[in-house]
């Protein structure tokens, strides 16, 4: 996995360091080149960033489980725990008034549902 990161590294960012270099030292680079060229190879750095995060989730099962963990898991508690405040006909009277009949507010409601109080 290294190798495959390291690669496609120097292959996106190797064009754009050389055409820095060919900027710094001649101004006619930068007209010439550089402005038709630039977008492409900042789309390549763009393209690298991507691939990367691709390369990970697919040879890394330590990090598809801490992605599922600290990015997945949170945003399927948090979807709940909407459905669960639309079910119970609670979400509009929380939403007005901060807090049901039964007394809860916000922060209580959705500390029960996620784990931690966040909403203020």
């Amino acid at each position: 996995m290294l190798v495959a990161v390291v690669l496609t590294f120097v292959i996106t960012e190797f064009p754009n360091g050389l055409l820095a270099m060919a900027t710094a030292t001649n101004d006619e680079y930068f007209r010439t080149i550089y402005t038709p060229l630039g977008d492409l190879f900042d789309d390549l750095v763009l393209f690298n960033s991507f691939f990367n995060f691709v390369l990970y989730t697919t040879m890394s099962q330590r990090f598809r489980d801490t992605f599922r963990h600290h990015i997945i898991a949170p945003f399927k508690r948090l979807i709940f725990y909407k459905a669960a405040q639309r079910s119970r006909g609670d979400y509009k009277e929380v939403m007005q008034n901060g807090t049901t009949d039964r007394g809860q507010d916000r922060a209580s409601c959705y500390s029960k549902y996620v784990g931690t109080s966040v909403i203020q």
